[in-house]
């Protein structure tokens, strides 16, 4: 993509070309560890080892994507990866920036040099010939400096979604699975009487219980200290009881006064359907999102602000569980199984999805954690020869401890306070993504000037 103002040039001018040193490794002979694998459309794993370490630009060498663009088909891949045979991999030339190769060839027409009917492949001598707008130095790298400035906020913004995200999930694991408060309260007691730690603590829950002793080192303290430690565990109870289902709680143990039940009796949850795809009148101009696990695939985090497509109202009609309502916790039942995301906006869903209606004991953010602690035996439950699929009537067997209702308004209101703050960092993300996306090709072009650029993006990254 050139213009008037910029001259064009064929990519191999302007890049070091590094295919050479690509490795493909199967799957079954990669071993597990901390450096990115990399194929055509980013990273697909993580192994033990490294071929590159620097930042190179990654331009999909083939699959379906080329044509599509439904991602980007350039990427920066930046330290130290691996990298298989199904993107190339260059350089910019010198001592240049790379990020600026990058971010023009997003936006380069590569049509042409795209060959292959039944898979659409670049060769790396197609590639070497793809046309790049190439403005003069500095002007490169002050568009890559506006771009990156964008890409960077956003990734922030994903890191610290994922930060509070794990906070969220971390806080409901203590409570609701591993019991931390109940036993933290077992070991105050029993200090508190002059008791070993660990007295009249049921068998199977001394290694839990050793565990918190170890993480509290509550044997060094008093039972004043350990209670002042900790602001809630006032609303757990400070004794287990055993439960007549032996797959929930701790080997069957539960905390006292808590009940169990089966999910489809504490909370409301349904399926969906599709409309007709090929009935205009369920989808033209329509303004209902419309869920399926595709659009829930692409979350960079587990609220879901919009969705690909749209019903119309005689649409919606022929979805049995209609428009849901925001909170509405979602999970896709199939292909695969797991995705988990909070419409914050209301939607109906397509039959690949559960959704879960939250109530007046149980927030939205409850029964997501509850869901993603949950997931191995929600796969457990699924069955199908050619995709598993849970059902919801398998759905809904699923025991489900039933803490008091002041713990899980407690959870409640900590919970929200997480992902309210990921709602917002995620709906700027799309502000940012939009204004990156406008800003590009009119950059690389030249038919915006960079100081205009600039103050667009000053505002929103600061």
């Amino acid at each position: 993509m050139g213009s008037d103002l910029y001259e064009t040039l064929p990519l191999e001018d302007l890049v070091t070309i590094h295919d050479k040193d690509r490795k493909p490794v199967t799957k079954s002979d990669r071993k597990a560890g901390p450096y990115p694998y990399y194929g055509a459309s980013g990273i697909t794993d993580y192994v033990e080892n490294y071929i590159f370490d620097g930042d190179y630009v990654l331009l999909a060498e083939d699959g379906d994507n080329l044509r599509t663009r439904n991602t980007p088909i350039a990427f920066m891949a930046r330290g130290k990866f691996w990298v298989n045979n199904h993107a190339h991999i260059v350089k910019a030339k010198g001592d240049e920036s790379s990020d600026y190769i990058c971010y023009a060839l997003q936006v380069a027409d590569v049509t042409s040099y795209i060959s292959g009917s039944t898979r659409p492949k670049i060769t790396q001598a197609d590639m070497k010939k793809i046309p790049v707008s190439a403005p003069p130095k500095d002007v490169r790298n002050s568009i890559a400096h506006i771009l990156s400035s964008l890409d960077n906020k956003i990734q922030l913004n994903r890191e610290t979604n994922q930060t509070l995200e794990a906070m969220a999930q971390a806080l409901f694991k203590s409570w609701f699975v591993d019991f931390d408060p109940v036993f933290d309260n077992i070991i105050a007691h029993n200090l508190a009487h002059n008791n070993a730690p660990l007295h009249n603590i049921p068998e199977p829950l001394l290694p839990h219980a050793q565990r918190r002793l170890n993480v509290q080192n509550v044997g060094r303290g008093s039972a004043r200290q350990v209670s002042a430690a900790h602001a809630f565990h006032h609303l757990f109870p400070q004794a287990f009881e055993q439960s007549d289902e032996p797959s929930v709680g701790i080997q069957g143990w539960v905390p006292q006064g808590w009940g169990v039940e089966k999910i489809g009796d504490v909370i409301e949850n349904v399926g969906g359907g599709t409309p007709k795809t090929k009935e205009d009148d369920y989808w033209i101009n329509g303004t209902h999102s419309f869920c399926t696990p595709k659009d829930m695939s692409s979350l960079a985090t587990k609220v879901l602000l919009k969705t690909e497509r749209h019903l119309t109202d005689l649409g919606v009609s022929k979805v049995s569980s209609g428009v849901l309502d925001v909170g509405t916790v979602l999970m896709s039942s199939r292909a695969p199984i797991g995705y988990l995301a909070i419409a914050k906006t209301p939607t109906t869903v397509n039959q690949g999805i559960i959704a879960m209606k939250p109530n007046e004991k149980y927030s939205s953010e409850y029964i997501l954690c509850w869901a993603e602690v949950n997931q191995e035996e929600v796969v457990a439950r699924a069955n199908g020869s050619t995709f598993l699929e849970i059902s919801k009537k398998n759905f809904r067997e699923i025991p489900f401890v039933e803490p008091t209702d002041e713990c899980t308004k407690q959870f409640g209101i900590l919970a929200k306070e997480y992902f309210d703050r990921i709602e917002i960092l995620s709906k700027e993300n799309k502000q940012l993504e939009s204004l990156r996306d406008t800003l590009l090709p009119k950059l690389i072009s030249g038919e915006l000037r960079i100081p205009d650029a600039q103050q667009s993006v000053e505002v929103l990254v600061k």
